[in-house]
Formats: structure tokens, C-alpha cells, sequence
């Protein structure tokens, strides 16, 4: 009977067969393919590249040092020949078989299902950077893996093809100047080490370079775009953004761009179909945007300013958007034109401000804005503004300028603080002018203003202060109605005159004004007030002036108490009669009449009431009978006061003289009382 030499019966451990046989792998886990697929259907395990790599990775296994793997898979053979016989040792090695094979497939099968969407996961990942904002330029290298050379996008703009680069670094300079790019250009998120240049350029589709950096500026000087330019977000690390002469006949978004320390921006000229959004902008350098023309509205909301910066004679077809903007450098605005608002809420001016000479075709609002330049004032000289100006809340540090200013409409400064002077000189407000609660801490000037309403303090206080500081010029100023309580206008606190100068218009207006409003006592307490501060200059340059300026203030108060021409009439007629009927006082108009003799000898007074007639008929300019019949005396008498058993002289003076006193002062007073009577006699004449 032969033996098969494959039989494991008659191979010893030492002989060849035997050791082929022991360390021989099982037949699934041979090399060639073919066989390992029919060993895979023998076994029931499904014909897949999964299975098949499995099966390698097993067959590389058995060729590692030591016998385990050997004598495991001999007792698999012999578990696979003799099912039916399994010793507890076989079913032992065979469960934890099975259990190393099934984890490795498990394992294995696990991988290969999610590697696609471990794959999506990582494409989709966000790039480094803060949320919300585009990364630096530091961050974005992390990731950046692209590096396209500017020549190469170059050439393909010019022939006709369309960019669209996301996140990559562009070496070289890429110059475009002098193209007419027929397709759309988008290089967002890019990195330019050198300056692209876009200059004479026209652009036939969209312009688009979102949240790019520009290491060495960027060049777009009369640079045509037909349709949008995006540059939201961009950052310009160093150089110049030139922008001048610039056409953009869509919108030019810059939202959010950041122009570092030294990098200015000059952008004369530009011309803006549809407007241009500047808003949380940062600049760092100067900005220059003289004779802009922009049809549309213009946004700086939220930027910032860190040098100068330039609208001067600028051209805005819509509304300027200054709100919460902030100037650390000096504002010019001069000559600026905007057809409709200028929004400016809030914006801080940390130098000087400057918006002379502008035009605005409706509304201006600097509402809680502050001008904190102590220097200079901010100046709004010559301004025109169509509709209403609204400076309520507005901190005025250094003062203002509003020489010359127009506002056809309501102005209003309520609760605004004028730390240092202001002057409105020559300005012109067609309706009203709203100072209720202004505080004026230093000079204020109204010369040869004109108002429609001029609204001050009803009672002279505003913010818990007087609201007048200082002086107050009110030369040539000229207004129809008035709100103002006029001790607060005309007197400071200490009596002196607040008004500077002694021109009399500012007092006759303001009088009218109170006059016109019914109000006759404030007319009269004005007029005098003006008298008042008259009379102390008079003092102090001639004291004969103000001797004579003193008769109508003492007679009729100048012209305020008529009355007072009766009562000093009145006290006149009373001193001569008391002169008159002392003994001796007067003679008989009829020499040596028996009756004259006889008052003489016997020291007999005249009675009281024929000495009245004697001191009227003295008084009156007229001829009248009565009292006629005496004489003033020309000897001196003494007017006595018996009080009890004392006697006190009083006056001693000759009648003659009493009679030239009651003489001088009828002739003036009777005409006055006259005038008086037929109301020719009025306050201020």
C-alpha cells in the first residue's frame, strides 16, 4: 500500500515533508489571487477588495518570527478535516481566531466606509482665523497651500479667460495696467506679495477681491469697472491704495477694509455710479478723497480715522453716513456738496473739523457727536444747509465758527455745550433757532445775525447753569420773535451789562420784540437797562454829560414814568407856596398900596392859598390873573419847623430867587406835560 506523501501520518518531525507539512499556511492564505478568491467562497466570506486585503494582511502575518501562528493554523487544518472531533484546547484557539479575524475585518470595514467622509469633514473644515472675520495674512499661511505666479493669471485675463483663485499666495507682481479684461476677476482671500496694478485698465465684469492682503499697496488709478468692485474685508499691510481717477460704474464695496500705519490712501476724483460703502473701515494713513463724484450715498458708519482725511469739494448724489465714525485726525469737508443728508450721530472729531463753505440739500445731524479739539474751533463758516440742522447733545470743546451759515429750516441745539466761544456772525436762520437748553460757557457772538425765532432760556438757566458765561454780541442782530428772559441777556449775575458795547439797536429790538408780544413792563425794564449802561459810560468820559442825562431820569425815568412831571410840578408849586407865605415873602404888585404897607408893618403871613396863587402864577409860562395882585419879595425869609416848643430853621432864601427857580422849571415841565397829555410822549423819545 503506498503512502501520500501528503499524509502527516508518515512524515517524522525531522524529515522534509513533515516540516513543509507543520509549518505549511492554510490554503486561503496563499498569495495568488485566484486562489484566495475561491478559499474566500469556500470559506462563505463575500468577494470584495476589503476581503481580499484582509486575506493579505493575514498571509503577511504568518511570516513573522515564532511558531504561534504555525501551530494555529495546523490546528485549524485539523479542526477543518475532523470536524466532528474538537478537543478543548482546539475550540479554545479556534474562538480566539475568530475573534482576531472578526475584529481586523470589522476594523478594516469601518475604515474604508467613513474615509469619504472623513475626506468632506476636512475639506469643509474653516480655515484659521477668528470667527466671523477673514484670517490674517499669519493665519491663512498655516493653510494655504496654492502658490500661483501673477504672470500666469495675467496672461490668461488678457486672453479672455475667467480668474477665480480662493486662498492662494500671488508671487510676482500682477499687472494688468492698460487691459481690457473681458470676464469676471475674483481673487478672494489672496496674498500679494507685491503690488498688483489694475491702472487704465477697464473691466467688463465684476471686480472682486474679498478679504485679500495686499503686502505693497494696490494700483487702480482710472481704472474703469462696469459693473460691482468688492474689496470687503481686504488688508493693506504697506504701500499705497491708489484710487484716483477710478471709475466704478456699480457699487465699490470696501466694507471692513484695514489700511495699516503709513498707508494712504489717494483717491481724487473717483467717480461712483451706485454709491460706495466704506463702513468699520480702518485707516491708518492719510485720506484723500477731494472732488469725489458719487451719485449714489457714500458710508463711512463705524470707520476710523487715525490721520487726516479729505472730502473737499466732493460730489454726493445721495445722503454722507458719519454716524459713530471717529476722525483722530483733522476732518475737511470744505466745499463739500451732498444732495441730501449728512448723518453724522455720534462721530467724535479729535482734531479739527472743518465744513465750510458745504451744501447740504437737506438735513444735517451731529447729534451726540463731539468735537474735542480745544485748539480750534469746528467750523462751519458759510455752510448752507436746506432743511433742519440738529446739534442736540453735541460738545462743543474748542468752541464753533457758524460766520455766515444758512439753514432755511429749524436749527436745534438742545442740551449742546459751547466749552470755549462761538460766534454765529452774520448767519442766517429763516425760522427758528432752538437754544432752550443750550449752555454757552464763554463769549457768544450773534453780530448782525438774522432770525425768524431766536428761543432761548425761559429763565436764563440751562443744565443746572446760568446759560450765558460770558458776553453776549447782539450788534446789528435782528429777529421777529423771542424767547428769552432779558435780565439773563442784558445783566450778568453781578449787575455788570453782559452785552458788549453801548449800541442801542440790540435793546430797541429786543424792546419791539417785547412790545410786539403785549409785554409792556419787560419793554420798559429794557429801555432803561440800556439807559442804565449809558449813563455809566457817560460817567466815566464826561461828568457835564451825565449831569444832563440825569434831568429826564430824574423828571419822567426817560420817558418810562410821564407821571413824574406832575409830581415834580407838584412839589415845586408847594415850595414856593411855603416861601411865599412866610412873613415878608412878597410885596403888592400895586406900589405903596395901603395893603403892601400894612403886610409889611404888621409881619402878617400870606394865607396858604393865596400863596399857591402867587406860586402858580410864578410857575405857569402864561399870564394868568390869579396871584397877579403879589410880588416876590427880595429880602430873605426863613422857612421854619415848629415841632412842640422847638423851632428848626430849615432854609433861609429870598423869594425873588424861588420865583426864577418856579419860573425855569415851568417852562420846561408845562411843555413836557403837555406833550404828555396828547401822547406825543412815549418811552425811548
Amino acid at each position: 500500500m503506498r503512502k501520500d506523501a501528503a499524509d502527516s501520518s508518515n512524515s517524522t518531525p525531522g524529515s522534509e515533508s513533515g516540516r513543509a507539512k507543520k509549518y505549511t499556511a492554510p490554503h486561503f492564505l496563499q498569495a495568488n489571487s485566484g486562489r484566495g478568491e475561491s478559499h474566500a467562497h469556500a470559506r462563505g466570506l463575500p468577494e470584495s477588495p476589503v476581503v481580499r486585503q484582509l486575506l493579505k494582511w493575514v498571509a503577511e502575518l504568518e511570516k513573522w518570527p515564532g511558531k504561534k501562528w504555525p501551530r494555529f493554523w495546523n490546528g485549524i487544518n485539523q479542526m477543518s478535516a475532523q470536524p466532528e472531533v474538537m478537543h478543548p484546547a482546539s475550540e479554545a484557539q479556534t474562538r480566539l481566531a475568530v475573534f482576531r479575524y472578526g475584529s481586523v475585518l470589522l476594523i478594516s470595514s469601518s475604515f474604508v466606509l467613513c474615509m469619504p467622509l472623513l475626506v468632506k469633514a476636512e475639506r469643509d473644515a474653516p480655515k484659521p482665523g477668528k470667527t466671523g472675520s477673514v484670517a490674517s495674512a499669519t493665519d491663512r499661511k498655516k493653510w494655504r497651500e496654492k502658490l500661483v505666479e501673477a504672470r500666469d493669471l495675467a496672461r490668461q485675463a488678457r486672453h479672455g479667460s475667467q480668474i477665480r483663485v480662493d486662498g492662494a499666495v500671488i508671487r510676482g507682481r500682477l499687472d494688468l495696467s492698460y487691459a481690457v479684461i473681458e470676464q469676471q476677476i475674483s481673487l478672494t482671500h489672496c496674498d500679494f506679495q507685491d503690488e498688483p496694478n489694475f491702472s487704465y485698465s477697464t473691466l467688463k465684469r465684476h471686480l472682486v477681491l474679498d478679504g485679500s492682503t495686499f503686502r505693497k499697496g494696490a494700483r487702480l488709478e482710472s481704472a474703469t469697472v462696469d459693473l460691482n468692485a468688492s474689496l470687503k474685508a481686504t488688508t493693506f499691510l504697506g504701500g499705497e491704495a491708489v484710487f484716483k481717477d477710478l471709475q466704478v460704474h456699480g457699487l465699490l464695496n470696501m466694507r471692513g477694509a484695514e489700511f495699516a500705519d503709513r498707508v494712504n490712501v489717494t483717491a481724487e476724483r473717483m467717480h461712483l455710479d451706485k454709491g460706495a460703502d466704506f463702513s468699520n473701515a480702518v485707516f491708518g494713513g492719510n485720506v484723500d478723497l477731494s472732488e469725489v463724484e458719487d451719485h449714489s450715498d457714500l458710508f463711512f458708519a463705524g470707520a476710523k480715522f487715525q490721520s487726516e482725511s479729505s472730502l473737499t469739494t466732493a460730489k454726493i448724489g445721495g445722503s454722507l453716513f458719519l454716524m459713530d465714525a471717529q476722525f483722530d485726525g483733522s476732518a475737511q469737508f470744505p466745499g463739500m456738496q451732498v444732495a441730501y443728508n449728512v448723518r453724522a450721530e455720534r462721530a467724535v472729531f479729535k482734531n479739527r473739523a472743518n465744513f465750510s463753505e458745504s451744501q447740504i440739500g437737506s438735513f444735517l445731524d451731529l447729534s451726540g457727536a463731539r468735537f474735542e479739539f480745544t485748539d480750534r474751533p469746528a467750523n462751519l463758516t458759510r455752510a448752507t444747509v436746506a432743511a433742519g440742522g440738529f446739534f442736540d447733545r453735541v460738545e462743543f470743546l474748542g468752541g464753533g465758527k457758524f460766520d455766515g451759515a444758512h439753514f432755511n429750516a429749524d436749527a436745534s441745539f438742545d442740551e449742546a455745550v459751547f466749552e470755549r466761544p462761538v460766534s454765529f456772525d452774520r448767519a442766517h436762520f429763516d425760522q427758528s433757532a432752538h437754544f432752550e437748553h443750550c449752555v454757552f460757557k464763554k463769549k457768544v457772538s450773534f453780530h448782525e445775525t438774522s432770525f425768524g425765532s431766536l428761543d432761548l432760556s425761559r429763565n436764563g438757566r440751562a443744565d443746572g447753569h446760568d446759560q450765558f458765561g460770558g458776553q453776549v454780541d447782539l450788534q446789528g442782530c435782528t429777529y421777529d420773535r423771542a424767547q428769552v428772559q432779558w435780565q439773563s441777556l442784558l445783566r450778568m449775575s453781578d449787575g455788570r451789562s453782559r452785552l458788549a458795547g453801548v449800541d442801542k439797536q440790540p435793546y430797541l429790538q429786543l424792546q419791539k420784540t417785547y412790545e410786539a408780544a403785549g409785554n409792556d413792563v419787560a419793554a420798559n425794564q429794557v429801555l432803561l437797562q440800556w439807559h442804565r449802561v449809558k449813563r455809566q459810560d457817560i460817567f466815566r468820559t464826561s461828568k457835564l454829560r451825565w449831569l444832563i442825562d440825569c434831568v429826564p431820569w430824574l423828571t419822567t425815568n426817560y420817558g418810562v414814568a410821564p407821571g413824574r412831571l406832575l409830581e415834580m410840578s407838584a412839589l415845586l408849586l408847594l415850595f414856593g407856596m411855603l416861601i411865599f407865605s412866610c412873613p415878608g415873602g412878597v410885596v403888592s404888585a400895586i406900589p405903596n398900596s395901603r395893603k403892601e404897607t400894612a403886610v409889611i408893618a404888621s409881619g402878617i403871613r400870606l394865607r396858604h392859598w393865596d400863596a399857591l396863587a402867587v406860586s402858580l402864577h410864578q410857575f405857569l409860562p402864561l399870564e394868568v390873573p390869579i396871584g397877579s395882585e403879589w410880588t416876590p419879595a427880595r429880602n430873605p425869609v426863613t422857612l421854619r419847623l415848629v415841632h412842640r416848643t422847638k423851632e428848626v430853621i430849615l432854609l433861609r432864601m429870598r423869594p425873588s430867587t424861588c420865583a426864577t427857580l418856579l419860573k425855569v422849571c415851568g417852562y420846561i415841565l408845562v411843555p413836557l406835560e403837555i406833550l404828555v397829555l396828547n401822547g406825543l410822549l412815549r418811552p425811548g423819545t
